[in-house]
């Protein structure tokens, strides 16, 4: 879902690159594919697309985690 975070711990695949670790903002998903907002990766410093083909991956893992607003009786 647009807004959700998702994490790549010791991720490579097939048709890109490898990540030791990467946290990217999810954008757009389209069946396996996520496109996110990232920086600092591929040497590149600044915010920039990129889509991920999660289906090409053959080895590490990934996590999405979705932000959740705070609850009405906790908030300040």
């Amino acid at each position: 879902k647009p807004g959700d975070i998702l994490v790549l711990r010791a991720v490579k695949a097939k048709d890109w690159f490898t990540q030791p670790h990467h946290v990217a903002v999810i954008t757009k998903v389209d069946k396996a594919k996520f496109t996110t907002l990232n920086q600092n990766s591929d040497n590149i410093r600044y915010v920039h697309e990129y889509t991920f083909d999660l289906s090409t991956i053959i080895s590490g893992e990934f996590f999405i985690y979705r932000p959740v607003p705070k609850p009405e009786n906790e908030k300040k």
